[in-house]
């Protein structure tokens, strides 16, 4: 999973905190992702939209404050068959990247955990063939600003991993660090460190998650 929580500081922090901690217990304590079942293994795994949606009950029910939310990507994978299945709330569009640099998004939006405590969501197949990347990812990527305040945006993510599709995951890490350090207006020393002071110098959080088959 990947998860973004709105806001900053020690109250986002917390809420994080209190995420983590119900896909921690989710498989142990309270039956969230996986559930006993009359099978060969013995459990049966909870569809994505329905741990989402449970989610978003209790994260409604918890929370009076409109401004305490987060978006995510909450999905499983069959790491025999590279199958699997996600679901989109509110978070930025996952997409895979094939060997030969083939961009193809997975996800059907939804809307952010915590909101709405009637929210239906979306379960979306995918399915990764050998060379493929799954991508997950935070917007402040993709909405990190230039000096003339233009954001990255999506495509130019796209197209900056499609180019190094074929490159070791340490080298697209950094390609995607460098990219960001030059687009941004405080960031034009490719020396320069992302955090001084203890404070980042971005201004929102990033983060990039990888699948390869």
């Amino acid at each position: 999973y990947s998860i973004d929580v709105a806001g900053h500081g020690v109250a986002a922090a917390m809420l994080s905190l209190s995420v983590a901690r119900q896909f921690l217990n989710g498989r142990t304590v309270d039956n969230l992702l996986i559930s006993p079942a009359d099978t060969a293994s013995g459990y049966r795994i909870t569809p994505p939209h329905k741990v989402v949606g449970e989610l978003n009950r209790r994260f409604c029910i918890e929370n009076d404050d409109i401004a305490s939310y987060f978006t995510l990507i909450y999905g499983v994978i069959d790491v025999q068959t590279a199958s699997g299945v996600l679901c989109q709330a509110g978070h930025p569009t996952p997409f895979i990247v094939s060997s030969a640099g083939q961009i193809t998004p997975i996800g059907d939006g939804g809307a952010p955990v915590g909101l709405i405590d009637s929210m239906d969501y979306q379960d979306t197949e995918f399915a990764l063939n050998s060379g493929d990347r799954l991508y997950l990812f935070t917007d402040g990527i993709v909405e990190c600003e230039s000096a003339e305040q233009e954001l990255f945006g999506e495509r130019r993510l796209q197209d900056l991993l499609a180019v190094g599709s074929r490159d070791s995951m340490q080298a697209v890490f950094q390609q995607v660090q460098q990219a960001l350090k030059c687009w941004h207006p405080i960031q034009k020393d490719e020396h320069q460190s992302d955090i001084q002071n203890g404070r980042s110098l971005f201004s929102d959080d990033i983060s990039l998650l990888v699948i390869e088959h």
